[in-house]
């Protein structure tokens, strides 16, 4: 995803803290150092400007900040081309205190003039008067108003960005942000002479009109303004449109509002438009919609257990109604009924859609595991799990245990005859060497695996089958 202006200064600003050391790589030949210091045009010096160097490349090689005098120092070593940038290290929105310059009075790293540092036979010496005067440089600014009104608009935010938009760490300026006044005014800057796009934005906790960019243009390629260097560019104004509205409530079978719900729009592409959560009467507001045709879409975004849905009672995007509006419409009674999943059965196996959401079983599949036992009737009868048809691991399915044996599918041995139920009736377990042959009841304890030995105890008949050895 693009970074916004706002993530891009915040990226800036932390990356310059990163950066102010450990950018130079060791090299080999005289030490070295780079000095001077930044002031205003009336001498006053710069705190907190930032001083890069650039060797021929272009990448940067190492960065220093000014100190409370505007002075800055920068020591290196080996022999090294640079160029200077001297940059405003305070990158609030739109509070700039000087526009970026090159040594010596240059506009860009082509114009620069390069330094160079001692050659490897060369002593070491301090390099000084690397110095820059900055100069506060001009802005754009203008006024934002309500197209329908006249009325001008607070809290407008205007973001500015160089044509064609630099890197996040570049030569040129950065994008500004500022927003408008109580009478709808706003300046932006420091800027250098260029072209810029600018883009307005409400702001407001509660947002209700379309962005654009200069010269009103909400879908399109924003004109370009021409900042000179000789004074501000003014009359950078805009007119913003309402957008429409679509109201509407969410409520339960019971009638009752559902506070917390996401109700989104979606454009006729299918993508989302804007996206408010119902309140505490279960209303909800989609606000800034441009001419077109739009779909709502409902889910419990909050996790109360409803079942989401599309207006109107559809179950899939393509399938919800369309909603034709024109900018500054307000659209009302787009309401559903949204059902929970504690009221859905699907499968009608007396699990409701919550339960086996919870369980893991298919709700459309009365038997999920496949042993005979509806889930419903393992889950409340039973108490065995519906996604697993040996709930006690016996190899006798549950199903099997309740309906034809008779046996406690919770119980590894029913009888608590030292067999297990799976044992008992399908034989084959290894036990004194020999394999226990099948067939008895695993509810009754006197019916046990006819075995010889003592184990069995005395009075219990051979088995008239030959018995197989095992270990």
């Amino acid at each position: 995803m693009e970074a916004t202006p706002r993530r891009r200064h915040l990226l800036i600003t932390l990356g310059l803290v990163a950066v102010v050391s450990g950018l130079l790589p060791a090299a080999a030949g005289p030490q070295w150092t780079i000095s001077g210091r930044v002031t205003t045009p009336d001498g006053q010096p710069v705190q907190d400007a930032c001083v890069w160097f650039y060797p021929p490349a272009g990448d940067r090689f190492g960065i220093v900040q000014t100190d409370a005098d505007g002075l800055y120092r920068f020591s290196g070593t080996g022999s090294r081309t640079l160029r200077v940038l001297f940059q405003d290290c305070r990158l609030s929105f739109g509070v700039k205190r000087f526009v970026s310059e090159w040594w010596n009075d240059a506009a860009s790293f082509a114009s620069a003039t390069a330094i160079r540092t001692p050659q490897l036979d060369e002593d070491g010496d301090d390099i000084s008067g690397i110095d820059a005067v900055v100069s506060a440089g001009h802005g754009i600014a203008g006024t934002v108003r309500a197209a329908d009104s006249g009325a001008p608009l607070a809290n407008v935010c205007v973001d500015v960005a160089p044509i064609p938009v630099p890197p996040v760490y570049g030569r040129q300026e950065f994008p500004m942000e500022a927003k408008t006044d109580s009478q709808g005014r706003y300046r932006v800057g420091v800027l250098s002479p260029g072209d810029y796009s600018v883009a307005f934005e409400d702001c407001n906790a509660n947002p209700v009109y379309l962005s654009e960019v200069f010269d009103g243009i909400r879908n399109g390629s924003p004109t370009p303004v021409t900042l000179t260097s000789s004074q501000d560019t003014t009359g950078i104004d805009a007119s913003l449109d309402l957008g429409a509205i679509i109201r509407g409530t969410l409520r339960d079978t019971a009638a009752q509002p559902i506070s917390s719900a996401c109700a989104t729009a979606y454009d006729a592409a299918g993508r989302e438009v804007d996206t408010d959560r119902t309140s505490s009467q279960g209303i909800f507001e989609l606000t800034r919609l441009d001419t077109g045709t739009y779909r709502v879409g409902f889910i419990d975004c909050a996790g109360q257990g409803y079942i989401g849905e599309f207006y109107d009672d559809a179950a899939t995007l393509a399938g919800a109604t369309p909603i034709a509006l024109t900018a500054g419409q307000v659209r009302t009674g787009v309401t559903a009924i949204l059902v929970h999943c504690s009221d859905v059965d699907a499968d009608a196996d007396g699990l409701s859609l919550c339960d086996e959401i919870r369980l893991g079983s298919d709700p459309f599949d009365a038997d999920t595991d496949g042993d005979g036992l509806s889930d419903g009737v393992e889950y409340h009868t039973y108490g065995t799990s519906p996604v697993d048809a040996d709930t006690d691991h016996d190899r006798l399915d549950d199903g099997d245990e309740v309906t034809t044996y008779g046996a406690d599918p919770l119980r590894v041995d029913t009888d608590g005859d030292q067999f297990s139920d799976g044992t008992e009736v399908h034989g084959g377990t290894c036990v004194g060497g020999v394999t226990v042959p099948g067939g008895s009841d695993p509810t009754n304890a006197l019916s046990t695996p006819l075995l010889p030995g003592p184990e069995i105890g005395p009075g219990v008949a051979l088995p008239s089958a030959p018995l197989v050895l095992c270990r």
